[in-house]
């Protein structure tokens, strides 16, 4: 829930700018940051794999102009994660970390 009220927080704080904005490429920009801001604000696992998918997605989707090139991106960025987790020892590998990951790149969109 914290990530959530984070989340419209940052929007809130941001619409002027993107109200302002003649393209769609500083509504990534915002996103990405309010997403990488809103990351150290929940200490739950969950909501740091969809903060980060988010960002990856919206700077992958910004580079590309690909929602589909995003999405792949936070799916990678999940499973390189998770295969850290399980071979380095400092966890297991957990699916729904990835499926985590990838939901972040629902939240990319544009403005």
């Amino acid at each position: 829930m914290k990530f959530l009220a984070v989340a419209v927080v940052c929007s809130a704080l941001v619409s002027p700018q993107v109200a302002m904005a003649d393209s769609q490429d500083n509504s990534y920009l915002i996103q990405g940051i309010g997403s990488v801001m809103a990351f150290p604000l929940s200490t739950n696992d969950k909501f740091q794999h969809v903060a980060i998918g988010s960002a990856i997605s919206a700077f992958v989707t910004y580079k590309t102009d690909s929602f589909w090139k995003g999405c792949a991106a936070s799916l990678a960025a999940g499973l390189v994660k998770e295969a850290y987790d399980e071979f380095s020892g400092t966890g297991a590998f957990e699916g729904v970390d990835v499926a985590y990951s990838v939901a972040g790149c629902g939240f990319t969109y544009r403005f």
